[in-house]
């Protein structure tokens, strides 16, 4: 999971503009705007893609299809304007269609994972994890989760911790303590599971970000433990 991305710019009518780098993307669907929500794109020349994405870039204008979005594919058609990109999205077999715009950002919080569940053994050792809290209400007063986030373009780790019980100290998962959501994606080897057991200590949860370190057990006898370190890098555009 060590290597990093990295940003640039774009022209029309000139060589493919370079869209490699950390992407946060916001959704439009019938007038309501969801997001940011954390990816990253590598690219080859001409061709871009990510954990679950493939596409092509010609001058300033792109075409993309995710095929790891909620179960859905999702091909996006945008132009990019150096450290912004827009465009409109479709959703395969459905109607649905709408619009996103993109804007890059720097992460710089730090994230380990290592153990086995399911047959896979993550050995996550990044320094580009982000963080942010996850409101069930447009108005950011309900908080229902906090998560830590990291896509280089190679691996997405997602390690979700719910929101009622967390506080600073050592607490349990399951059974009553707070719930804990690891998901992992690489190549082949995908899962996206909820915790039974364990225990995470938090250092640090304030207006900044979080910290701590975690041992979380799964059904079947699986285990993964590490650390995170994160500031709020995707709140800070889109604020509580």
């Amino acid at each position: 999971m060590l290597p990093a991305c990295s940003g640039g710019g774009g022209g029309s009518g000139g060589p493919p503009a370079v869209l490699a780098g950390q992407w946060m993307v916001w959704l439009t669907v019938n007038s309501e705007e969801i997001g940011p929500f954390a990816t990253c794109l590598t690219q080859s020349g001409a061709s871009i893609g990510g954990v679950g994405m493939t596409g092509s870039v010609s001058g300033n204008t792109f075409t993309l299809t995710n095929d790891d979005l909620g179960g859905l594919t999702v091909q996006f058609q945008g132009a990019s304007t150096g450290n912004q990109a827009s465009g409109t999205f479709a959703v395969q077999g459905s109607s649905l269609i709408g619009a996103f715009r993109m804007q890059t950002f720097a992460p710089a919080g730090a994230l380990t994972m290592s153990g086995t569940v399911n047959g896979v053994s993550p050995a996550v050792s990044t320094t580009i994890a982000s963080g942010r809290r996850e409101y069930s209400d447009m108005a950011h007063t309900m908080l229902e989760d906090l998560e830590v986030a990291c896509d280089d373009g190679l691996v997405r780790t997602h390690l979700t911790f719910g929101a009622t019980g967390f506080t600073t100290g050592t607490l349990a998962v399951g059974g009553g303590g707070i719930t804990a959501t690891v998901s992992y994606e690489t190549g082949g080897s995908v899962f996206d599971l909820t915790a039974n057991g364990g225990s995470v200590t938090v250092t640090r949860d304030d207006a900044s970000g979080m910290a701590g370190s975690y041992t979380l057990n799964f059904v079947g006898g699986g285990s993964l433990s590490g650390s995170f370190d994160v500031a709020w890098d995707m709140d800070a555009y889109q604020p509580p």
